[in-house]
Parts: C-alpha cells; structure tokens; sequence
C-alpha cells in the first residue's frame, strides 16, 4: 500500500491466505460499494472520496510516522484505528517475521480538558491494516475488537510460516 522513510504499510492476511479485509474495503470503496450504513443507495458516488482519503493518511503514516490527532484512535492490545468519517480500518505494527508487541503510547492532555493518545515513536517498521468496519456509536463493539485481534493473529502467524517475508504478507 506504501513504503515510507518510517514504516511499510500494508494489509494483513487472513488464515485463509487469500482474505485481506483492507483490500476488500479499498475495492468496495473505490467501486462505491461499501456496505456504509449511512448510504443512501449504493453504488455511492462519495465513497470512492472516502477511500483517496483513508490511502492519504496510510501514505502519511509511512513516509511521516504520524498521523493527524482526528485521524486515529488507540483501540486495546495495541490496536490502533485508522478513521475516515464512519470508515474505520484497525492497525497494528509487527516485525514482519510474526512478532509482534502491543504498543500503547503516549496519553497527552487536550485543551479541552479531555485527553488523546499520541502514537508510539517504537512501532516496528511493518504496519498492518487489519479488520474494517463503521463505526455506529460512540464506543467501538467488541465484536469488532475481538476481529481486530483475530485478524493480527492469523497475519503475524502468515508471516511466520516458512518461506513467508514482510513483503509478501498482506495483500
């Protein structure tokens, strides 16, 4: 997806082998067809916008290593999430051999009293998109965080097969 001064970014690959769920995002967004519940019909003539974006800010991840404070969360376990409108992508860094360590970052004050987390400066080269999903209500659902985890498992176990690098892992 893009290769940058800081990391590699690319899409995790599912145990299957052949699922990558960014990719399949990226498709159904340039084609407009992206189940968004807040479309009005599909195909959605706005959502091929929605997807130049999302690859704007993967671009900037990896050439930048940092990312607009509205453009991401901290999800749990070291799973972050890329946001564009109700568009959110999860992702996580790994050393593109299938380890992996959870990276929290840095909690920092907001002017508003609140806080956000700053991204890690230790992130692995390798970034991984993984699970994918729109974002509904005010807190992500487990059922999107349990696939989050699921899907980084099965992509770090990909690249710890035999004959598997970083560069063929995802997608």
């Amino acid at each position: 997806m893009a290769e940058g001064t800081y990391f590699e970014v690319s899409c995790a690959v599912a145990a299957d082998k052949i699922t990558a769920p960014a990719s399949d995002l990226l498709d159904e967004l340039e084609s407009g067809m992206w189940a968004d519940p807040g479309a009005e019909s599909l195909p959605d003539e706005y959502q091929p916008k929605l997807r130049t974006r999302l690859l704007a800010h993967v671009k900037q991840l990896a050439c930048e290593g940092e990312l607009p404070p509205n453009a991401y969360n901290r999800l749990d376990d070291g799973i972050w999430e890329l946001k564009v409108e109700s568009i959110r992508a999860t992702f996580y860094d790994t050393d593109g051999e299938g380890g992996w360590s959870p990276k929290h970052g840095q909690k920092v004050a907001t002017w508003n009293g609140g806080y956000r987390w700053d991204l890690p400066d230790d992130f692995d080269e390798y970034i991984r998109l993984g699970h994918c999903f729109a974002k509904d209500g005010q807190k992500t659902r487990k059922e999107d965080l349990d696939a989050s985890c699921a899907i980084r498992m099965e992509d770090v176990e990909h690249d710890r097969e035999p004959g598997t690098t970083a560069v063929d892992s995802g997608a």
